[in-house]
């Protein structure tokens, strides 16, 4: 009876672990999905701030006009705040899918 009690948890341990392996590898896509779409973006800000050391690139140009309310709705350094929460959230659910990553190649030894 403990052999089969044993071996049902194990499987549910199992079944929970792949879950969790799941939700991280969605965290990651969309963190990095997030990141991908916010980097443009922030670096506009950063060029609407004054904060750059190296001359504007051409396309700013032709994308600030198009993200219109995107990029207007507050002073320069509060876009900078808001979208930097947002790149700072994409950061970190990048990172909490590298955490099943890590400890899968832990687990593996590399010979």
């Amino acid at each position: 009876m403990t052999s089969v009690r044993a071996r049902e948890t194990a499987v549910c341990l199992g079944m929970w672990s792949e879950h969790r392996t799941r939700l991280a590898g969605v965290a990651a896509i969309v963190g990095g999905t997030l990141g991908v779409l916010l980097a443009s973006i922030m670096v506009i800000v950063k060029y609407m701030t004054c904060w750059s050391v190296i001359p504007e690139p051409a396309w700013i140009a032709t994308v600030q006009p198009a993200l219109g309310s995107l990029l207007t709705f507050t002073s320069p350094v509060g876009l900078w705040v808001v979208y930097g929460g947002f790149y700072t959230a994409a950061l970190v659910l990048m990172l909490v899918g590298l955490l099943p990553l890590a400890a899968q190649l832990k687990d593996h030894r590399w010979a």
